[in-house]
């Protein structure tokens, strides 16, 4: 864009309206204070309560209209002026919508691109159960982070869930799969995935501990029937 001076200038002066309307407010004032209090109290005031009612609101409309005719001539140029900006402002508006979607379109496509670049690497040297939104940072896709940035941050974090791994193969070989699956679940915290890991053991075996206890005293109930079946043929000889 061309560099020239942009700047709006306006040499604003204040406004002169002649007019008498001092002298008709007070002339207008010692007219009507009369009314103010007014009290009708017989017919003929109120024939002329009526006269005075009509010549008074004939006073203000003229007025009211002179008041708004002024307001309109006087307005007239800031009207203009401000006709003449909101202009300005609809083609100024009109480039700045137009040339910001181009560029977040480009930036965009520039973030997919890179994107794609980091996957591409991740799918040679990650690892197969954690997808790679879990350690994606949005920050390897600014213009300023480069490869070798985000390649060193990205295998550090490999190596770290590696490091998991054979923790959490260390704790329960037997149930690593289980293990990982609350450690994916759990942002990748390894103490958040064992203590989760315990929590259902310990749900399983409660669980467990009452069905055992359930089939235990079935059993022993049944062996009282059969005791007090026997005991009453015994009777009945």
């Amino acid at each position: 864009m061309e560099k020239k001076n942009y700047e709006l200038t306006s040499d604003v002066k204040r406004g002169d309206i002649s007019t008498n309307v001092e002298n008709l407010k007070e002339s207008l004032r010692n007219e009507v204070e009369p009314f103010v209090e007014y009290e009708i109290e017989d017919e003929t005031q109120v024939s002329e309560g009526k006269d005075v009612l009509a010549k008074l609101r004939k006073i203000r409309k003229m007025i009211d209209d002179e008041k708004k005719r002024v307001k309109s001539e006087y307005m007239e140029p800031y009207t203009s002026f401000e006709k003449h900006v909101k202009d300005m402002f609809g083609d100024i508006d009109k480039a700045i919508k137009e040339i910001d979607e181009q560029v977040k379109l480009y930036e965009q496509m520039r973030k997919d691109e890179k994107y794609q670049e980091i996957k591409d690497y991740y799918d040679i040297v990650g690892i197969e159960e954690v997808p790679l939104d879990l350690i994606f940072k949005t920050k390897w896709l600014n213009k300023g982070y480069k490869e070798k940035d985000w390649m060193k941050e990205l295998d550090e974090e490999i190596y770290r869930i590696l490091v998991d791994f054979i923790t959490l193969s260390e704790f329960d070989e037997d149930n690593l799969s289980q293990l990982k699956i609350d450690y994916l679940n759990n942002g990748l915290d390894v103490e958040k995935a064992i203590t989760r890991f315990q929590d259902r053991q310990r749900t399983t075996e409660a669980v467990e501990d009452e069905t055992e206890y359930i089939t235990i005293t079935k059993s022993r109930y049944n062996e009282l029937l059969e005791i007090e079946k026997k005991y009453k043929d015994m009777e009945s000889v």
